[in-house]
């Protein structure tokens, strides 16, 4: 039964290291490269925005550790539909130009913080908001490459 507790412990511990970096509640946008235009729409949607992050964190963390972390942290029991709601807000608020930049920003500020694994899922998850936020199709520019999300 120690055993058990050991490892049920250490496994939440783990969990809520990983989850405290995909749920910083801001952006760092000072080392990213974003157009002031879009700075100020990140800015402005900041609130909805880091409803993406818990949505992206719960999905790659198993929901019950995330689930814990909300009661230890006395945020209550919300669900991963509350997030995408709120995400979705702030997607279809801002320019198409605007959320592609800040996708990737989303991850730029995560590389070296979490495991490849995690940093793949969360990725996947990334690109698929905007589908699940009823956005289409959108054209994405990065490294002088176009690709669509």
């Amino acid at each position: 039964m120690k055993l058990f507790i050991i490892l049920a412990t250490a496994t939440l511990l783990i969990a809520a290291t990983q989850a405290k970096y995909l749920r910083d509640e801001g952006f760092d946008l000072g080392e990213t490269q974003m157009s002031s235009k879009c700075t100020r729409q990140v800015k402005m949607m900041e609130p909805e925005l880091v409803k993406c992050n818990r949505y992206i964190a719960m999905d790659i963390m198993d929901d019950k550790y995330e689930e814990a972390l909300s009661r230890i942290q006395g945020e209550g029991c919300e669900s991963e539909e509350k997030f995408l709601r709120g995400c979705c807000v702030a997607m279809k608020e801002m320019e198409d130009e605007c959320v592609c930049e800040w996708m990737k920003m989303m991850v730029e500020n995560q590389k070296g913080r979490i495991g490849e694994t995690l940093m793949r899922k969360g990725i996947r998850d990334l690109k698929e908001l905007p589908n699940k936020c009823g956005i289409s199709e959108m054209e994405c520019h990065s490294r002088g490459n176009w690709y669509y999300v």
